[in-house]
């Protein structure tokens, strides 16, 4: 065999052994699936749920300003997580910060609740379909963002991230105040956890579960952990989340645990899971993060969430919507291999 042949069959073999594909860790996903799963700019915070053998996916519109102003949400419908079709509007505030949209059905009275981000409160919305329209029904959180309502043994558990901040002038003012006094006075977000009697009706107090004291989220002008997901898995509970800020390139998913929906959690070692990651063979991950986890029938996990386009991204807009699945070790270790941001 020639020199020649040897050093093709030998580039091939490194090509097939890099690529997407040879990445499956004993499970292919889908046949050849690509990132973005959506063909559309400017959507971040991806929440899908399934319903009646259709994915729906919601999330946050982005004006494409460095700010990403948001006043709508949209919602997605497919049936294979590939092909999808929009309806447009199903609810709608008079602001620019509508964001981080999360909607959960619940069986004991078919209704479905649309928790919202707005202004920096929380507020819910309800339907009688997965499409809407959503009808408001008001703030539940001041001084909050990012919700997520779980559902465990009979009782409602609302997960969100409280702010510290009135808007981005008081964020800058903090910052550049704790350069001059010395004090490092960042703002920050922290994950609580508020007990639901109903999907609308609080119990009791809020309870703060875990704070930005990792040095992976710890940004430039914020110290965050925001986007909560509850995860549960026999019987651990996976608080997963994003840390960092959004709008640079260090945004990253990690995850605590613990046997309670309540706390307390413990931060991982192996955090972040998904972070920001250049490669040789396709176009790499950059600053991923706020993401959902879909189920499916057969078991298979998949996450679905947010990256930017490029690494010199700046700002709230141009992201994009990925997918991609969740393995759980026989220890109860999450990982995830992020494939970038290839194209159909």
């Amino acid at each position: 065999m020639s020199i020649k042949v040897l050093y093709s069959l030998l580039i091939l073999a490194i090509v097939a052994w890099f690529s997407p594909a040879s990445y499956a860790m004993g499970s292919l996903p889908e046949k050849f699936y690509h990132n973005p799963i959506l063909q559309m700019e400017n959507l971040a915070d991806p929440h899908m749920i399934k319903f009646q053998g259709k994915y729906y996916l919601y999330g946050t519109f982005l004006d494409g300003s460095l700010k990403g102003g948001s006043d709508h949400y949209d919602v997605y419908v497919s049936d294979d997580m590939a092909n999808w079709k929009k309806t447009n509007n199903i609810f709608s505030k008079n602001t620019d910060t509508l964001w981080a949209p999360d909607v959960f059905y619940d069986t004991s009275n078919n209704t479905f609740y649309l928790y919202y981000s707005e202004d920096l409160s929380i507020g819910v919305a309800i339907s009688e379909s997965p499409t809407g329209p959503f009808i408001d029904k008001g703030i539940l959180i001041e001084n909050a963002i990012d919700a997520h309502m779980f559902y465990d043994n009979g009782e409602y558990y609302l997960y969100y991230s409280s702010i510290e901040i009135s808007d981005e002038f008081d964020m800058i003012f903090r910052f550049i105040n704790g350069l001059i006094t010395g004090t490092n006075d960042k703002a920050r977000e922290n994950i609580l956890v508020q007990k639901m009697r109903t999907p609308t009706e609080k119990i009791g107090e809020a309870i703060l579960l875990i704070e930005p004291d990792s040095a992976w989220e710890k940004g430039i002008m914020l110290d965050v952990v925001e986007g909560a997901w509850m995860f549960k898995n026999d019987n651990t509970y996976y608080l997963m989340y994003s840390g960092n800020e959004a709008m640079f390139g260090t945004y990253a998913v990690g995850y605590a645990t613990s046997d309670n929906p309540l706390g307390p959690f413990v931060k991982v070692e192996n955090n972040p899971i998904i972070h920001t990651r250049n490669s040789l063979f396709d176009r790499g991950v950059y600053s991923p993060g706020h993401h959902s986890v879909l189920t499916e029938e057969d078991g298979r996990h998949w996450i679905i969430y947010h990256q930017k386009k490029t690494p010199t991204s700046i700002g709230f807009s141009h992201r994009f919507v990925c997918k991609d699945e969740m393995f759980i070790s026989e220890e109860g270790i999450l990982s995830v291999l992020s494939t970038g941001m290839r194209k159909l």
